[in-house]
């Protein structure tokens, strides 16, 4: 009996057993497809990360309260608000200048000589030293001519113009000689060329203008005095003598003027009043010589010379004070009328003696001014 139990349970844990092996088979297989499923969706989370981050836009720059207006056209083109009357009308000019004046030498002009005998190599003795010191005899009335030659620009831009002017005057008069008096003769030349570039301006008080002027010029001024001791006033025996000193300049530098203008209602008139002043840096060259003869009839000729030269300076100032007519039926033209005074110092200075000299020139003026 228990023999006949044993073989009746064999079959049943037999299919037991069975039934357990598939289902660790069919777990098995879940599990290994749950495995595929999660390892093929693992790389799903490295490729959203590699995504590249949105970027924040820049923001957009703010719109200007007041916009720049363009241009209204090309340079220098005429514009009815800057290059209106009285103001000069754009375009060439040229001007004349002529003035009757009145030149002085202020001079102190003096230089040692040593006299020799012509022809002889001997050394000259302090005996026949001198000292030549001539004044300067007092000067003519000469005519003080200038002319200018600019174009105007348009649009309030200014003017650029070039000028020369010049003057020539001598004079005769007496000087005390060795032996009496001596006639004294002078001379004086001036000339001068300035490139000037000028502006003029209307933002003062009302009916009143104003132009500036800046730029270079360059100044030559040459006079001289010569003494002669007339022989027939020399006693026998006596030295007859002749003298001359003589200085030369040439000089070149800035230069600035200022001109206001008082406008006398709509006539046309205008009170006028301008100011110059200049720096001059040049060469300085001084002369002076004598010749004598001692013993009226048939004497011993003694003659001597000294130069000297050097580096100076020269300050000018220059003033106007007149009237302006500009009229109304020809507004291309204008005329100045009045009075002129212009000084130069240093223009004889010696720094290296006591030798010194000045110049000025004063008169009426007269100037017209066309505009083409």
């Amino acid at each position: 009996m228990t023999t006949t139990r044993i073989a009746a349970l064999v079959p049943l844990k037999e299919s037991v057993m069975v039934r357990s092996a598939r289902i660790l088979l069919l777990l098995a297989a879940l599990g290994g497809s749950a495995m595929t499923t999660a390892r093929a969706q693992a790389p799903a989370a490295p490729e959203a990360a590699t995504l590249p981050a949105p970027q924040a836009l820049a923001p957009a720059p703010p719109t200007p309260t007041f916009a720049p207006s363009p241009w209204p056209g090309p340079y220098f083109e005429p514009d009815p608000l800057l290059d209106r009357p009285p103001l000069p009308p754009p375009g060439w000019f040229a001007d004349a200048d002529l003035g009757v004046v009145l030149p002085h030498v202020k001079n102190h002009l003096s230089g040692p000589v040593q006299l020799g005998v012509v022809g002889s190599l001997a050394a000259v003795t302090a005996a026949n030293a001198n000292t030549v010191a001539l004044p300067s005899a007092g000067l003519d009335w000469t005519v003080f001519p200038r002319i200018e030659a600019g174009y105007q620009l348009p649009s309030g831009f200014g003017a650029v113009a070039l000028s020369y002017r010049f003057l020539g005057s001598e004079g005769n008069g007496t000087a005390a000689g060795l032996d009496g008096p001596a006639t004294l003769h002078s001379r004086l030349d001036l000339n001068e060329i300035g490139l000037d570039y000028t502006s003029n301006e209307t933002s003062l008080w009302p009916d009143w203008d104003m132009k500036w002027a800046l730029g270079v010029r360059m100044l030559w001024v040459y006079f001289d005095s010569r003494a002669d001791e007339a022989r027939a006033l020399a006693a026998a025996g006596d030295t007859v003598f002749e003298q001359s000193e003589s200085n030369y300049y040439a000089g070149f530098g800035p230069h600035a003027g200022l001109e206001l203008d008082r406008q006398i209602g709509c006539t046309g008139l205008a009170v006028v009043l301008r100011g110059d002043f200049g720096i001059y840096l040049g060469p300085l060259h001084q002369r002076f010589s004598e010749a004598s003869t001692v013993g009226a009839a048939g004497g011993v000729p003694l003659i001597g010379e000294t130069s000297e030269g050097l580096l100076q300076a020269v300050v000018s100032l220059g003033t106007f004070v007149g009237v302006r007519w500009q009229p109304p039926q020809w507004k291309d033209a204008e005329f100045y009328f009045g009075y002129q005074y212009e000084h130069w110092w240093n223009v004889g200075k010696n720094d290296n003696t006591i030798s010194s000299a000045e110049v000025n020139v004063q008169g009426i003026f007269a100037r017209a001014v066309w505009h083409f």
